[in-house]
């Protein structure tokens, strides 16, 4: 047997170590002269932007404001004009060597959302499938497009209009809670969280359309579905996890997502898929056609199943990502955008007034939701909130190849020379800012940024040329863009004309923004502790 002496063992480790070293650095000049090579050769660097650090104003509603900047600056001497429209920011060093794009303009916005060249991110899809499992808004390719047919087959206009008796009732329901709390706050008025009550309540509107049954969330806020997603949520919009879950999403197979977050997601998504299974365990395919025959609320996302895997079962996993895409986007960001509106009446009494005055026009019948969508005002304000608050602040796509994007007007250089397209490489990310799109000032005027509904009676002709559903980005656009959207326009119609009829309200504290996932309101400096909220103090309307 070999002997080594104490100083030899160590001269060798010693030795090792060095040689590790050595490798590393070796290793990381390698990474670094590729990262350089690349970041050299990166086409979109020629466009207006930043070469340093990465600028929260591509998640502020400010993009424009940041654009204008940028204007002013000087690369080589050469002065880049106007606003721009597409610029350059640098990625995620050291992971992506090359810069993103975040664009402002129509073409670019209307081609990149509608070909098959551009994707959402591997990153993107791990990460809402971590919250949701596997489901439409996470897939690409021919299973979304399978998806998308099932999902538009169910959205149609006549069974959306099958679901409007539950809307009315659920929307009835939660006045006759809230008349409740007035009653038992014994004074004139009270003080409810509204975002809260239409989360509930669009929850039970879109239980009733995927499953024919009835949850009853509004009259429960313990309700076991409603605050699974809640739980769901929470540590994304408290911001934990950070840069080791970004890790998670970008490397799975090297990094785990975070303990703390995992055990919060494995807990909500176990709650939400027990509860899925057993409500569409509830009824076979013919009872449900019978049921939808009599009038009672079709089972939709047992009919989106059976169309997807007629044959076979699907995993748990997918099961899981139909469920919460179902459930938690069918009614959490309804819900929401229905709540965003009430702040903003609550806001000018005047509007709110008028709003009154004409859903008072309309008979409280069968036939009520459907006349909902010709009331002129209604529909204006429902327009005017969505594009203050879209649901999501941004979306993202990545290049899956190189490619050529054509511009709608001259780009500027940073050379100072003047083009109509740019090149793009495999991989890189391109920024969508649904929320700015919607507040540019020299598409909506100077006061883009103020809520007032009737610029919808004259909108400027730069606006007619916006990409999306209503002029709007709120619901994105093509082949990815929300294929409930009919039915949730109908749910805000629905909910705001009946809680104005029966209430007045008011401001009852200062109410603030959230970029957290979703827009989210909350109360100014009570986020850590309450989280998603948005209070009004609530008044019966004393009717002549």
């Amino acid at each position: 047997m070999l002997y080594m002496s104490p100083w030899m063992v160590l001269r060798v480790a010693g030795l090792a170590v060095l040689a590790l070293l050595v490798a590393c650095i070796l290793m990381l000049g390698v990474y670094l002269g590729y990262v350089k090579l690349l970041s050299r050769a990166d086409p979109l660097r020629q466009l207006p932007g930043t070469e340093s650090g990465l600028p929260m104003q591509c998640m502020d509603e400010d993009v424009e404001e940041w654009a204008r900047k940028l204007a002013n600056a000087r690369k080589d001497g050469v002065a880049v004009e106007g606003t721009p429209r597409n610029l350059h920011f640098p990625g995620l060093w050291p992971f992506e060597p090359r810069s993103r794009l975040i664009t402002l303009d129509y073409a670019v916005l209307q081609y990149i959302l509608n070909s098959p060249i551009y994707e959402k991110p591997r990153e993107s899809r791990n990460f809402l499938t971590m919250l949701f499992g596997k489901g439409i808004f996470n897939a690409e390719g021919a299973d979304h497009k399978a998806m998308r047919k099932a999902y538009a087959h169910v959205f149609s206009m006549p069974v959306l209009r099958s679901l409007y008796p539950t809307m009315l009732q659920k929307a009835e329901q939660m006045c006759e809670l809230w008349s409740g709390e007035v009653k038992a706050s014994e004074t004139a008025d009270a003080v409810v969280d509204v975002n809260s009550y239409l989360g509930r309540a669009t929850l039970d509107v879109i239980a009733s359309a995927g499953f024919g049954q009835d949850l009853n969330a509004v009259a429960d806020p313990h309700n076991v579905v409603y605050n699974a997603f809640r739980n769901l949520m929470s540590p994304i919009e408290k911001g934990r996890g950070g840069f080791m879950m970004y890790l998670s999403l970008k490397y799975p197979w090297l990094w785990s997502t975070p303990a703390e977050l995992s055990r919060a997601f494995v807990s909500a998504k176990a709650e939400i898929l027990r509860v899925g299974k057993s409500l569409l365990r509830v009824g076979t395919q013919a009872e449900d056609e019978e049921k939808s025959a009599s009038g009672a609320p079709p089972a939709l996302l047992k009919n989106i199943l059976r169309t997807i895997a007629p044959a076979q079962g699907l995993a748990d996993s997918e099961l899981l990502g139909h469920l919460s895409t179902f459930l938690f986007n069918g009614s959490d960001s309804t819900g929401s955008s229905a709540a965003w509106a009430l702040h903003y009446l609550s806001l000018d009494l005047s509007l709110q007034q008028r709003v009154r005055d004409e859903v008072a026009e309309v008979p409280n019948d069968a036939d009520r939701a459907a006349a909902l969508e010709r009331l002129p005002i209604l529909d204006r304000v429902v327009r005017e909130t969505l594009r203050l608050m879209p649901p999501l602040h941004s979306t993202i796509r990545m290049a899956t190849r190189d490619d050529v994007i054509r511009t709608s007007e001259d780009v500027v250089l940073r050379d100072g020379s003047v083009v109509r397209e740019f090149a793009i490489k495999k991989g890189q990310f391109i920024h969508i800012p649904l929320l700015p799109l919607n507040t540019l000032t020299d598409i909506w005027g100077a006061d883009a940024k103020e809520f007032r509904p009737d610029r919808w009676l004259d909108i400027p002709e730069t606006v007619k040329g916006m990409p999306g559903m209503l002029h709007l980005m709120s619901f994105t656009s093509g082949p990815h863009g929300c294929p409930g959207y009919k039915l949730a326009l109908a749910e805000i119609r629905v909910f705001i004309a009946a809680a104005v009829q029966h209430f007045e309200f008011t401001p009852a504290a200062d109410v603030r923004t959230m970029n957290s996932f979703m827009m989210r309101p909350y109360v100014h400096g009570q986020w850590a502790k309450l989280g998603p909220t948005l209070p009004l103090k609530i008044k019966p309307v004393v009717r002549a």
